[in-house]
């Protein structure tokens, strides 16, 4: 058997993949995130927050990814939930009660378009002392205040086989985890950087359903983002792909006028509010005819609040122009009826 180097650099052999880095790649509309911790998932990046702050309880909507249950559970933390409402948004008085010092509050930016209030959270902060990180998991464009810590979860905007970002404003009571960052297992990169590779060549084969199970079983931990997608996160133009995703989405918006403005970054998707009882139906449908939409987050624990079927999530990414949104409007008109 071949002597395997336990550490150090490695010399010679096959080369890795060459992907040129972009010039100013950590200026323009990722400057936030020049500075950010990054990890190998969000979920890490929110446990390894929680163990080095001593957080014994956080606040946060029922609504979030149910990895963010799992985080607070690993970290040693308990939870309690608050409730949003239709158009995502908390009651901001009920959280100035359950909210309290020491204790941490998550609030989240939904969808890059339901921004929260950062004057009734500053507030918050002066009057009960709590700490606050918004979860930006899906607002990777929005710039997290001095006085809060955000999480940014890469993956959602871009191809990349892992990566969570954390930033810590200088205002912020919460302390960035001071601990070194692991390599993830060898078994578990290659899985997800073997899946994307087969979805950029095999678009139509089974890619899909794969992420989907990867996804589920992200692990959790002190783990840091890979060497290869930090270095396509550097390589990405983000500037391009942002402008993109506010045109496509105002052109969704001039054939569904009854919707939501674009918040103040680039959003993930464009939420098309339709019946809870229609949404499976219209999402198969869509399907059908090469429209595809994702569903936040089907594994919610029991007696969460579930949003997840409010909105159908038209993409708005950058694979896609204002002429193929026109279709896509075309498509989804044709299958969800006239909107009350």
């Amino acid at each position: 058997m071949a002597e395997t180097a336990a550490a150090g650099r490695a010399y010679g052999g096959f080369f890795p993949l060459e992907i040129p880095r972009a010039e100013g790649a950590r200026a323009g509309s990722m400057a936030h995130l020049a500075e950010g911790r990054r990890f190998y998932d969000a979920r890490s990046a929110i446990a390894e927050l929680l163990r080095s702050n001593g957080i014994v309880e956080v606040i946060m909507p029922g609504y979030i990814c149910p990895a963010v249950y799992r985080s607070i559970e690993m970290s040693g933390s308990t939870w309690r939930t608050y409730k949003l409402s239709a158009d995502l948004r908390p009651d901001y008085d009920q959280l100035g009660v359950l909210a309290k010092r020491g204790g941490l509050l998550i609030v989240c930016n939904y969808f890059g378009v339901f921004e929260p209030d950062l004057e009734a959270l500053e507030e918050l902060i002066d009057i009960t002392g709590c700490k606050v990180m918004l979860d930006c998991a899906q607002a990777l464009y929005y710039r997290c205040p001095d006085r809060f810590a955000a999480v940014y979860s890469p993956r959602k905007f871009m191809g990349i086989p892992d990566g969570g970002i954390m930033v810590t404003g200088r205002g912020s009571r919460l302390r960035e985890p001071a601990l070194p960052l692991l390599k993830v297992d060898e078994a578990i990169f290659g899985d997800h950087a073997a899946c994307l590779a087969r979805r950029g060549e095999y678009p139509h084969g089974e890619a899909q359903d794969l992420w989907r199970r990867l996804e589920k079983d992200m692990p959790t931990g002190p783990l840091r983002m890979s060497d290869l997608a930090s270095l396509l996160f550097d390589s990405f133009d983000f500037d391009s792909a942002a402008a993109a995703r506010c045109l496509n989405y105002d052109t969704l918006r001039e054939a569904f006028a009854d919707t939501p403005p674009r918040g103040s970054s680039a959003p993930l998707c464009f939420p098309l509010r339709v019946e809870p009882e229609r949404f499976a139906a219209l999402r198969r449908e869509l399907a059908d005819r090469g429209v595809s939409t994702a569903l936040y987050w089907p594994d919610l624990p029991e007696a969460a609040d579930d949003h997840g079927k409010d909105f159908l999530a038209l993409p708005v990414d950058s694979r896609c122009g204002p002429e193929d949104m026109k279709q896509i409007a075309r498509i989804v008109s044709a299958v969800i009826g006239p909107r009350s």
